[in-house]
């Protein structure tokens, strides 16, 4: 059986890391086994391939540079054709709604299934216009749509959800023997409020500062730290200022080493407006931290046991998220209780489960329907 993978690229995000641990896995069970990115480039891959996985790119910019937009992407499309033909596989998983679209379509006329996968929310998604509507127009063509939540898959029009399939994100064990790698001796009586993600509206970084600004003032022995970095940088840092809590936010980028970051930390906090489904929660809790999340669309409800492994409040309401902020800070008690049931999510969500769930489902659109 011949499984090829296709993903934008290995530069970081969600999608790649998921796409490159089933990779890594499968292969390691004898899968053969291709990885296809349409646009790494010269770009660094921030996830490492087993050598058993057959890598190559499209180079989307090399091949969109010159000519009218419109031709360059029928050019793009063919040459993806090309490229997935060479891998001659049994079956297609494509990860990411414009990835989706470009594979759909490139494959027109071709028997091999596709199992498509959304990483976000699609009501969401970026996309161009010509994009959207041939979404609309080809996912029917799929064998499978997989999402993450079954919040998403309840959003899908009515003719896709009989062919949507629920599969979350794995979360792996490597997250806690990191953490306890950096593990602190003795306790500071600085405590530090851990945020993660893109400098981007999505995010949420206002209202979190706005909430913290809330109590901070009963609580100087606390910080929020967001790590990350994009386009609202600016707006964040002057958010900050105008909230009086210069030396009590900071923002110093990304981070390749976000596992000892967690550990070094008192609590982690997911502010987002929307997700597809947050790694990062998943990652704070298999640190062992108590976390606090909007309970927003899509995942958190799915992932946090409210009250049991941490705490989810009304989606975008600064207010009750500054309730929770104080309680918690307040109380050490609770915040160990939550940290204790945190790391359960490493069973709940572990790479054999999730990939199990998508052996069953590849096997299932490798099998031909009987006609009755």
């Amino acid at each position: 059986m011949r499984i090829t993978l296709v993903v934008d690229d290995l530069r970081g995000g969600g999608a790649a890391r998921v796409m490159t641990l089933l990779a890594n896995h499968w292969v390691s069970k004898g899968w053969s086994l291709s990885l296809v990115t349409l646009n790494q480039g010269q770009a660094t891959r921030h996830y490492s391939l087993d050598p058993s996985v057959a890598y190559q790119d499209l180079d989307y910019d090399r091949l969109y540079a010159g000519g009218f937009p419109k031709l360059r992407y029928a050019g793009c499309l063919k040459h993806l054709r090309r490229m997935l033909l060479t891998t001659h596989p049994d079956l297609i998983v494509s990860f990411l709604s414009g990835v989706n679209v470009d594979v759909l379509l490139a494959m027109t006329g071709c028997s091999v299934p596709i199992i498509v996968s959304e990483r976000n929310d699609p009501r969401h998604d970026p996309l161009d216009s010509l994009r959207k509507s041939l979404r609309r127009l080809l996912y029917p063509r799929a064998a499978f749509v997989v999402v993450q939540t079954r919040s998403v898959l309840n959003s899908l029009e009515p003719r896709l959800q009989a062919r949507g399939r629920v599969i979350p994100n794995p979360v792996i064990a490597v997250s806690v023997s990191s953490c306890h790698s950096s593990k602190k001796e003795t306790r500071s009586p600085a405590k530090q409020l851990l945020a993660m993600g893109r400098l981007a509206p999505q995010k949420g970084f206002d209202t979190l500062i706005g909430a913290f600004g809330q109590v901070s003032g009963s609580y100087p022995e606390w910080s929020l730290v967001i790590y990350g970095e994009g386009l609202e940088r600016q707006r964040l840092e002057n958010l900050v200022e105008a909230n009086g809590l210069r030396g009590r936010v900071r923002f110093p980028g990304s981070t390749s080493t976000p596992y000892e970051i967690m550990h070094q930390s008192d609590m982690f906090v997911l502010s987002s407006r929307y997700e597809g489904f947050p790694n990062v929660l998943c990652e704070a809790m298999a640190c062992g931290l108590p976390v606090i999340s909007f309970d927003c669309p899509n995942g958190p409800a799915e992932i946090i046991r409210n009250g049991i492994d941490g705490v989810r409040v009304p989606n975008n309401d600064e207010k009750a998220l500054a309730v929770a902020l104080e309680r918690l800070m307040a109380n050490e008690n609770e915040r160990l209780s939550l940290a204790m049931r945190a790391p359960e999510i490493l069973e709940r969500f572990s790479l054999a489960k999730i990939s199990g769930l998508w052996e069953e489902l590849i096997l299932q659109a490798l099998t031909p329907v009987k006609k009755v």
